[in-house]
């Protein structure tokens, strides 16, 4: 790709293609590369023995504070733990990253290991007895035909609250006032909430949205 360091693959094409007397214009139609990279890398090829591939020049800048060895550990930890955070790293090793900033221990997961920090999904908590009740339901009925199951209602329902509640994340300037009321979270301890409920069938099919008075639920109704 124009703009970036040829990597050995394609400098092994370049010096294959040149080696079968590929015309020039060919081989950068075929490389998408320009000329003057591909004369750079003929001219340094020359003076190197047969079949030799011409080795990256050393890079400018500061040397990575973190080691192959070190990575893996970030690795396996995060995988392992996927909630851990950068200061917990540095806690629980403190040997190998005790010189190594958190700013750092980020970067090298986002940007080097691909392990970026995610917001997680919620999903409802089952217990044992959850988990064996939709266990013991999946096998009584794992023999039903689709006819069966299109004669079945499904319903569920929602709960929607009618204060809106912000993110749990703001970009705040330095500068700013983590109380200034345009970087905070407005929250209510009872907030009024209208609950949804919903029904489809596959005989039937879509069926309509009923909703119930502002914060009233269905376990209410039940016991009346």
């Amino acid at each position: 790709m124009p703009g970036t360091n040829l990597t050995r693959e394609e400098k092994v094409r370049i010096l294959t293609l040149i080696e079968e007397k590929v015309p020039v214009n060919e081989i950068l139609r075929r490389t998408g590369r320009n000329e003057a990279t591909i004369h750079r890398l003929k001219a340094v090829a020359r003076d190197l023995p047969p079949a030799s591939v011409p080795p990256a020049k050393p890079r400018s800048g500061r040397p990575h504070k973190t080691s192959k060895t070190t990575d893996a550990l970030l690795r396996r930890e995060v995988l392992k733990t996927p909630h851990i955070t950068a200061a917990e790293l540095q806690r629980n090793h403190p040997g190998v990253l005790r010189n190594v900033a958190q700013r750092t221990i980020q970067h090298c997961l986002q940007k080097e290991l691909h392990l970026p920090c995610r917001r997680p999904a919620i999903k409802p908590l089952l217990t044992d007895k959850m988990r064996k009740a939709r266990l013991s339901i999946a096998r009584k009925y794992r023999h039903w035909t689709p006819e069966q199951w299109e004669k079945l209602m499904w319903t569920d329902k929602s709960t929607v609250q009618c204060v809106k509640m912000s993110g749990n994340r703001v970009r705040r300037p330095v500068t700013a006032s983590r109380f200034d009321h345009r970087y905070t979270t407005k929250t209510v301890i009872h907030p009024d909430h209208v609950m949804v409920w919903g029904c489809f069938s596959g005989a039937v099919g879509r069926g309509g949205l009923y909703f119930l008075p502002r914060n009233v639920t269905m376990n209410s109704i039940s016991r009346c």
